[in-house]
């Protein structure tokens, strides 16, 4: 088994074989990973897909969230995260020529990372509740019980990743493999 958490059944890593766990309602798998365990056997899946969806995650439940991916992997098994790079967005905003020619730029970076809206029922969504760089990611996995954490590129990745990065993600994305031993 493989799962796709977090994949809003998107075109990529929904390949024959792929399960898609995430919370909204067109998911093979609906569930808040915030607040359930995975619904799988410890030791029952061979690859985990997480993209741009951790970010999204309170950061008090990254622990929970991580250790259940680890409980559920086979000895083995593959994680591959992939983040919006803050070190890299941090990077961008603070070397941004334009700013000084739109000071609105500056606004509209800080509110694409942290900002909120309204969903079509009225709830509120939060974008980004954190950021990751290669530091502070591998140390998450490291202290969930992750090994072999290796940073990726895009395209380069584990067999079994064979078309799951989205393309819109180049260039703006942390990518990072790691396995349970």
């Amino acid at each position: 088994m493989k799962l796709n958490v977090g994949g809003q059944q998107s075109k990529y890593g929904v390949e024959p074989g792929w399960t898609c766990v995430d919370i909204l309602p067109d998911a093979d798998v609906v569930m808040d990973i915030q607040e359930a365990p995975l619904p799988y056997p410890a030791n029952s899946v061979e690859a985990i897909y997480f993209s741009h969806c951790l970010e999204h995650l309170w950061p008090h439940k990254y622990d929970f969230v991580l250790t259940e991916m680890w409980r559920v992997l086979v000895p083995g098994g593959i994680l591959r995260v992939v983040v919006p790079d803050m070190a890299l967005a941090m990077r961008k905003y603070m070397n941004d020529d334009l700013a000084a020619e739109n000071p609105e730029h500056i606004r509209a970076c800080l509110q694409w990372w942290f900002d909120y809206g309204v969903d079509e029922d009225g709830q509120v969504v939060l974008n980004h509740l954190g950021g990751f760089d290669g530091t502070y990611l591998r140390h998450v996995l490291k202290r969930n019980g992750f090994v072999q954490i290796g940073r990726r590129m895009y395209g380069t990745h584990s067999q079994v990743f064979v078309g799951c990065d989205n393309p819109d993600h180049e260039g703006t994305s942390l990518y990072m493999e790691a396995s349970k031993t």
